[in-house]
């Protein structure tokens, strides 16, 4: 017998975490780009989009990457699908940082 039950799936991580785009290469590489979307109406210097973050996995990777409470789904050919939690503790200091340095890369 199957049975079927229902989940509401709340998305309260939406007013903590900014705009996030999830980009991911054909070879293997993930890249999280995060949009800054405050000040929409005043012109800014650089650019709203920038690097977050960038993860190499060991294998092609052949699926479309699934963001959901602040983890990334992606297939890769190393047979294996991969969760990746996105640090909201870092997010958070990023978002608060106007400079645009990548100078903590981990």
């Amino acid at each position: 017998m199957l049975t079927h039950s229902t989940t509401d799936i709340a998305n309260d991580l939406s007013s903590y975490f900014p705009r996030l785009i999830c980009v991911c290469s054909s070879s293997g590489t993930i890249h999280l780009l995060q949009v800054k979307m405050d000040d929409v109406e005043k012109p800014q210097k650089g650019s709203r989009v920038h690097e977050f973050a960038r993860l190499d996995l060991p294998g092609d990777i052949f699926s479309s990457p699934v963001m959901i409470g602040g983890r990334i789904f992606v297939g890769c050919r190393d047979d294996y699908v991969h969760c990746i939690a996105i640090d909201a503790e870092s997010l958070a200091g990023e978002c608060d940082d106007d400079d645009d340095d990548d100078d903590d890369d981990e």
